[in-house]
């Protein structure tokens, strides 16, 4: 199991027996899988929603020129923490300059 998931205990009031069940909690530089069909990294994480980046495009030289703080353009997905449950984790990278 990864290094991120979280545990929570659910008490039953029918049984008075303890469930464990795994959430995930995405970080950021997670490649992860959406039900609804998004793939990426998670590019931003807080603790109601994360950003998936699902395309990373370079801009070109008038954009570039007009703001040179970023060299790409980003499509970013917004999820929300009642939808982790619906994210796959698959792999983690160091740094966003790996590949």
């Amino acid at each position: 199991m990864c290094k991120y998931w979280r545990y929570n205990t659910i008490l039953s009031n029918d049984t008075q027996t303890h469930s464990i069940r795994a959430m995930y909690v995405p970080k950021v530089n997670d490649y992860v899988t959406w039900s609804k069909g998004v793939e990426g990294w998670v590019y931003f994480s807080h603790k109601e929603y994360i950003t998936i980046e699902v395309d990373v495009r370079p801009k070109d030289l008038i954009n570039y020129q007009a703001c040179s703080l970023h060299r790409n353009d980003r499509l970013l997905v917004l999820c929300y923490s009642n939808q982790w449950e619906e994210l796959n984790y698959i792999k983690s990278r160091e740094s966003v300059y790996e590949t």
